[in-house]
C-alpha cells in the first residue's frame, strides 16, 4: 500500500485529471487523501466522487497546512505528495516506491516531463535553461511530486510554514540519497503566457529566499554552475539565456514591489491549469 497526499486549493479545473491518473491501479493499492484547503469552488464535490479517495477539508488556504493535515490522515508508507495540477500515474508512484525499497533510498520521484505543446517561444526558451540547471539534473525530486520512505519522512518531519515545500524536501537529502526513476514520468504544464511565467518565477524566488532565511543552506541544496558557465558548457543555450534572465529580472522587480507593499499571498498562474475539452 502507498499513501498519496494531494493538497488542493480551488483546483476544480484539474483535480479530476489528477485523480484519474493516480487511480490507474487496482482498487485498494493506493490510499489517496485530497486535502481541500480554503476552497471556494467545486474541488470537494469533484474529488468526493472518486471511489478510494478520502477528502479532508481545511478552512485555511495553506499548502503547508494541507500537507501536514494529509500526512496526519494518511495510513501507509511509502508516502507520496502530489500537487493537484500535475499528472502522475499510480503505477509510476508504485514503481518509484519499489525502486526506493530496493535501493534503500529515503526519497524519490519519477522523472519530470514538461508539456510545452501549447507554450509560446519565450516560455519554451525559459524552460530549456531551467531544465539544464542543477535543480533539474542532479537526482531531482520535487517540482510537484515526491515520495518519502518512513525514514525519509522522519527526517523531513512536519512541513514548516514556507512556500517552497519542494525545495525544503529536495534539500533535506543529499544527491546520493535521492532517487529519480527515469523510466517513469510525471507531467507538469508550464504557464502559457509571459505574465503567468513571471508570476511563477516570482513565487519561486520568494520561496527560495524564505527557505534560505529559515533553514540556511540545506545539505542537498542545488549548487550547480552559474549561468555563464552553463552556457559555456552548453552553447546552444546562449540564445535562450536572455529570456531566462529577463524573466528572472521581471520577477525580482515584482517581488521587490510586493515586499515594499508588505503584501502577502501566493502568486498563482491559472493558464497552466486550462484543461482541453475531453481531457
Amino acid at each position: 500500500m502507498l499513501s498519496v497526499v494531494v493538497p488542493a486549493h480551488d483546483e476544480e479545473a484539474v483535480i479530476e485529471r489528477c485523480l484519474r491518473a493516480l487511480l490507474d491501479v487496482e482498487p485498494g493499492e493506493l490510499d489517496v487523501v485530497v486535502v481541500a484547503n480554503g476552497c471556494r469552488d467545486r474541488t470537494v464535490e469533484l474529488a468526493s466522487r472518486w471511489q478510494g479517495v478520502r477528502v479532508v477539508e481545511l478552512g485555511e488556504a495553506s499548502k503547508h497546512a494541507a500537507l501536514n493535515a494529509g500526512d496526519a490522515a494518511a495510513r501507509h508508507f511509502p508516502r507520496a505528495y502530489v500537487d493537484a495540477d500535475v499528472e502522475v500515474s499510480g503505477r509510476a508512484l508504485c514503481a518509484v516506491a519499489a525502486a526506493m525499497e530496493r535501493a534503500g533510498a529515503p526519497a524519490g520521484a519519477p522523472a519530470l516531463r514538461l508539456d510545452l505543446d501549447a507554450c509560446p517561444w519565450h516560455v519554451r526558451a525559459f524552460y530549456r535553461v531551467w531544465l539544464a540547471l542543477d535543480w533539474s539534473t542532479d537526482a531531482p525530486i520535487g517540482s510537484g511530486v515526491y515520495v518519502l520512505s518512513q525514514a525519509g519522512h522522519d527526517r523531513v518531519g512536519a512541513i514548516p510554514p514556507i512556500i517552497n515545500d519542494d525545495g525544503y524536501v529536495h534539500g533535506s537529502f543529499r544527491s546520493a540519497e535521492r532517487l529519480c526513476v527515469g523510466s517513469e514520468a510525471f507531467v507538469v504544464r508550464p504557464p502559457r503566457t509571459l505574465r503567468g511565467l513571471v508570476l511563477r518565477r516570482t513565487r519561486t524566488l520568494e520561496g527560495q529566499a524564505e527557505l534560505r532565511a529559515r533553514c540556511g543552506t540545506l545539505p542537498g541544496a542545488a549548487a550547480g554552475p552559474g549561468l555563464v558557465e552553463l552556457v559555456r558548457r552548453r552553447p546552444r543555450l546562449a540564445a535562450d539565456l536572455p529570456v531566462f534572465v529577463a524573466v528572472t529580472l521581471l520577477a525580482r522587480r515584482a517581488l521587490a514591489r510586493k515586499r515594499r507593499r508588505g503584501a502577502a499571498g501566493w502568486e498563482r498562474d491559472d493558464t497552466s491549469r486550462a484543461v482541453a475539452e475531453g481531457a
